[in-house]
């Protein structure tokens, strides 16, 4: 565990509990403040402070939480002839859960946007003039490639570009090294999926809804964008100019390939011309960054 407040990475437990049920909250020793006070805090009262992007909320969503789970699934019995992959899975299943259902309102949210759109992009028009269970498999897999691909960018960037959590000093004391490489890969995507989440906000926009959505969506993914920033720099300490950067590059990274892999998997079911839908989504994506200067 750590201590949200100064960083302190050798807390032994956030707490200790008595005989009575009695909880104390534990010190940390570097700047005698509480070192986790959210261990007590109400869920709701979590969630309003990740959205405000509180340091101390987010050091204990990405750091203590994630131990936590991971000492849960470790302490539960696994076979399956302890396949590294499926023991990942198995540890972090609640973070599982979680990407599943940001995933699963993406892809709605996704969806029902392309849907509204006036002019769709040639791969799309192909994809709308089919049933709607390739629709929905069409934009499982878009939503799926596109966040695998971002946050597989900003791990390799960050942890071997930026070297961040290979210091002689460990992010988290209690991690074992064999276990090590999940904690930093669990950390950074928790925080990237989390801080990232603000873009299904305008969900509520099918309740109340706003005339222009060409605007409204650049300027949605831009306060993601400024989101993810302010998360990744409290959770990694990196500079502002570091992270723009990695991000913006993993971005750039993510709309290349998910638009390639997603013409070529297309291709594979539906007789199109390749090259022509290709550079039509590239065309696509050199018009949304020219959306995205204007409005910077």
């Amino acid at each position: 565990m750590i201590c949200i407040e100064c960083g302190y990475s050798n807390i032994d437990c956030l707490y200790s509990k008595y005989k009575s049920d009695y909880i104390k909250l534990s010190v940390c020793p570097e700047c005698n403040k509480i070192a986790d006070k959210y261990i007590e805090y109400d869920s709701v009262i979590l969630f309003l402070d990740i959205l405000l992007l509180k340091r101390q909320a987010y050091k204990h969503l990405a750091y203590n939480l994630t131990e936590m789970e991971m000492e849960i699934g470790s302490s539960t019995n696994f076979h399956i002839n302890d396949n590294t992959n499926f023991k990942f899975f198995h540890t972090y299943r609640k973070l599982m859960k979680l990407i599943f259902m940001i995933l699963s309102f993406e892809v709605y949210l996704t969806w029902a946007n392309e849907e509204k759109l006036l002019i769709h992009s040639q791969l799309i028009n192909l994809i709308f003039n089919q049933s709607v269970v390739y629709q929905y498999l069409f934009f499982i897999i878009k939503s799926s490639l596109e966040n695998l691909i971002l946050n597989l960018s900003l791990q390799l960037i960050l942890r071997l570009g930026y070297k961040w959590g290979q210091g002689p000093q460990k992010i988290n004391g209690n991690i074992r090294d064999k276990e090590l490489f999940g904690y930093k890969t669990s950390v950074l995507l928790v925080t990237t999926m989390v801080s990232g989440s603000i873009r299904l906000f305008p969900i509520l926009m099918f309740i109340w809804p706003y005339d222009n959505i060409s605007i409204t969506k650049p300027l949605i993914n831009l306060i993601a964008f400024i989101n993810i920033v302010e998360a990744l720099r409290v959770v990694t300490s990196l500079g502002y100019v570091e992270l723009i950067l990695s991000l913006a590059f993993s971005i750039v990274i993510r709309n290349i390939v998910s638009k390639s892999l997603l013409v070529l998997i297309v291709r594979l079911f539906l007789d199109f011309n390749f090259t022509e839908v290709y550079y039509n989504e590239m065309y696509q994506l050199y018009s949304q960054i020219q959306t995205y200067i204007r409005w910077i």
